[in-house]
């Protein structure tokens, strides 16, 4: 009797063993904190995160169901939520303040890019960017080409002059403007748009709820270290993008990161947030972002 009771459990345990959690992420500075987080074993042993060079390869890493989640743009999180996927947000990891730019290589001005070639993750964040910026100032969208080019390649193509400015984000806007780039317009000018998260499969959030939960708290761990300025993170994402800690710091001050009271607050349907986010879903159906009418998949079922 005892054996096969013993059996039994063994059989139970073998079928009840949780899913590794893959969470993918490109090089940005409001999700390297999640890689320290997996470093400094906080985030339990059934989370691995992924890292992927670019959005667009997240974003197809997601699709292709090779991840459960992902640190993502607000914008491609819409897309996907319009694209059928069942997805929920779990945390806030950043409002960009700045981190995000379009760099021109010799324009001083946005309006002075008119009739030129502006390089963009246009799968990802880049086509969003792009069409506010116009908008912002008074142009219309013929009134620039855009160049397709994945983040991992920004860096080179600017060097090679294949574009005269290119829409870009931390790390690789440092690096440009080290090397004598201008910033014409960043995401200051469009205040709690750019608003970077993690989404979770519906289904995985379900079954492993306690999984997500470890993974919310070692993420707010990190980040109550990172507000402290812990230099063992500092150094370890500074490394991680390939820049240096000042720059690094510098970095972090171009995004605000909310904490655990403030992510509470903001991911009730009531907020503020929320709002915004309605809001840019309807600016994106009507610059036809979205290609989709359909109502079946609201916002609201995000949060």
């Amino acid at each position: 009797m005892k054996i096969i009771l013993f059996i039994f459990f063994v059989f139970f345990i073998s079928c009840t063993k949780e899913k590794t959690l893959k969470i993918g992420s490109n090089p940005w500075i409001g999700s390297a904190p999640l890689f320290y987080a997996q470093k400094a074993n906080m985030l339990g042993t059934s989370v691995k995160m992924k890292h992927f060079p670019s959005a667009s390869d997240v974003l197809r890493a997601f699709r292709a169901g090779i991840i459960d989640g992902a640190s993502l743009t607000i914008d491609e999180v819409l897309r996907l939520l319009h694209e059928g996927y069942k997805i929920k947000i779990v945390f806030i990891n950043d409002f960009s303040t700045g981190a995000d730019s379009v760099i021109a290589r010799e324009a001083t001005s946005f309006k002075e890019l008119k009739g030129k070639k502006i390089g963009a993750e246009i799968t990802a964040l880049g086509s969003f960017f792009v069409s506010r910026a116009l908008e912002i100032n008074n142009m219309k969208a013929h009134d620039v080409t855009i160049v397709p080019i994945e983040i991992n390649s920004h860096e080179e193509a600017y060097k090679a002059g294949k574009v005269d400015a290119i829409v870009t984000f931390e790390p690789v806007r440092s690096k440009l403007l080290r090397l004598g780039g201008k910033e014409v317009f960043n995401s200051k000018q469009v205040p709690r748009e750019i608003i970077d998260v993690t989404i979770i499969r519906e289904d995985y959030l379900k079954k492993y709820p306690h999984v997500v939960e470890k993974l919310r708290e070692g993420w707010f761990s990190v980040i109550e270290k990172l507000k402290k300025k812990d230099r063992e993170i500092l150094q370890y994402m500074a490394t991680m993008q390939n820049i240096s800690q000042q720059e690094t710091e510098s970095s972090l001050e171009l995004v605000e990161i909310p904490n655990y009271q403030e992510n509470s607050e903001y991911l009730k349907l009531s907020s503020q947030v929320a709002k915004n986010i309605g809001s840019l879903e309807k600016y994106l159906r009507e610059k036809k972002i979205i290609l989709t009418n359909s109502k079946k998949y609201s916002y609201e079922t995000l949060f």
